[in-house]
């Protein structure tokens, strides 16, 4: 494992995959590994920082992809009632939710994506890639036949995680089909 690239699901909040996929990059170049890594815009100083190549996945031209080339860019959502005071936490039962938090929401912006990772990788010629939660990392290394390791919180990885243990899960709370 000479050429290691990252590939922290950056799409949403992204820190902690970020922090991670820093973290485990600085472990590999300490014992000689080369380094890249693939962050949008707004993380984007910090792989520099750390000495690793870093590579720009711009998705602000998928607003056109998305939604229209003319403001608003997003439709608007509006609740159906006011919130007086907000909830504790929202209740999320497995990693499916973060498809659609990251963006995935159509065909044509996977294939946008993915041609993009596409050129980095054969830009840098990895010879393993590692995701954390990054939703093409295994296509990536399908399409260049190189292996990959995904990093993620170890309720990511039943089949079937109980993230809330201690209750029964509310019927009316659709899982997305990620």
């Amino acid at each position: 494992m000479r050429r290691v690239l990252m590939l922290p699901s950056d799409h949403g909040g992204g820190r902690g995959h970020v922090s991670r996929c820093l973290f485990l990059g600085d472990m590999l170049a300490a014992r000689g590994h080369t380094v890249g890594i693939i962050l949008e815009r707004k993380h984007f100083d910090e792989g520099a920082r750390h000495g690793f190549q870093t590579f720009l996945h711009d998705t602000r031209a998928e607003r056109l992809i998305k939604f229209q080339r003319k403001k608003p860019f997003r439709p608007g959502v509006f609740l159906k009632t006011p919130l007086h005071r907000p909830p504790v936490f929202v209740e999320f039962s497995s990693l499916s939710y973060q498809v659609p938090r990251d963006g995935y929401i159509s065909e044509k912006i996977v294939r946008y994506r993915f041609k993009q990772l596409c050129k980095i990788v054969e830009k840098f010629s990895p010879d393993t890639l590692i995701g954390d939660t990054h939703f093409l990392t295994h296509l990536l290394g399908k399409r260049f036949d190189l292996p990959v390791l995904q990093i993620t919180r170890l309720a990511g990885f039943p089949p079937a995680p109980d993230f809330f243990w201690w209750k029964t899960p509310d019927v009316r709370l659709a899982e997305p089909d990620a």
